[in-house]
């Protein structure tokens, strides 16, 4: 199975990780080995989020197992070893207002924000996905996004993800050849 946010299917518009409104949505763990003891098998299109990773976890049928969303596909060989490939671009951002394209395969990592503003790739393939992460102080993060994401997960309102003051944010985003999607998890 390659690992790709179209075996991320998560359509519909109750909180990721409640188990609600997605019937693959398998709810909210502590750490891998609580969601791989309450699952030690799962359908295809099944997913979790795990807290102590700040990750949406998909089931892996071809291989009957859990993966990270943050791992990428299988390789058959890479300097004479096989196994799962990392993604290799992690990007830590300074500053307290931000404006950033959001790169396909990156992970950007930003302290306390009082502005953000992301953009994507003009014309993202199906194999596009990213993620931020970033905290909201005491007054909340004003944040500029382009219209059309079809959010779901916390602080969504009226369809529209709204950072509230004093919160962690995990922002998953993927193109799913129709529309951008965002998945926001608050802590």
């Amino acid at each position: 199975m390659s690992l790709t946010k179209t075996n991320i299917k998560y359509l519909g518009k109750a909180k990721p990780g409640t188990g609600g409104g997605d019937s693959h949505d398998l709810g909210s763990f502590a750490t891998p080995a609580a969601l791989e003891s309450a699952y030690p098998t799962a359908n295809p299109g099944d997913f979790a989020i795990v807290e102590s990773t700040d990750t949406i976890w998909v089931w892996d049928s071809d291989n009957s197992e859990w993966l990270d969303s943050t791992r990428r596909r299988q390789v058959s060989s890479v300097n004479g070893k096989t196994g799962d490939v990392v993604i290799p671009a992690i990007v830590a951002i300074s500053g307290t207002s931000v404006t950033q394209q959001l790169a396909t395969e990156t992970i950007y990592n930003c302290g306390e924000l009082t502005e953000l503003s992301i953009t994507f790739p003009a014309s993202p393939t199906v194999s596009y996905i990213s993620q931020i992460n970033f905290s909201s102080g005491v007054t909340p993060t004003a944040l500029t996004a382009p219209v059309g994401i079809v959010w779901v997960g916390d602080d969504i309102s009226s369809d529209v993800f709204v950072p509230v003051a004093n919160r962690r944010y995990c922002v998953l985003c993927f193109y799913d050849g129709t529309a951008m999607r965002g998945i926001v998890q608050a802590n």
